[in-house]
């Protein structure tokens, strides 16, 4: 998971490009985060620089 929490039964997946705007759903475009930082993340509350991975 990129956001550091080490339980993978707490992994959630998540698409880069959202696939609201049409991202799209190959593995290329999904990473994992914990149900908690995936949760902060759609709220705003955390941000990931996709650019760095």
């Amino acid at each position: 998971m990129i956001c550091w929490q080490n339980d993978p039964a707490d992994a959630e997946g998540h698409h880069i490009i959202e696939h609201s705007v049409d991202g799209p759903s190959g593995l290329k475009n999904f990473t994992t985060l914990c149900r908690d930082c995936h949760s902060r993340y759609h709220r705003g509350e955390f941000k990931i620089n996709f650019e760095s991975f």
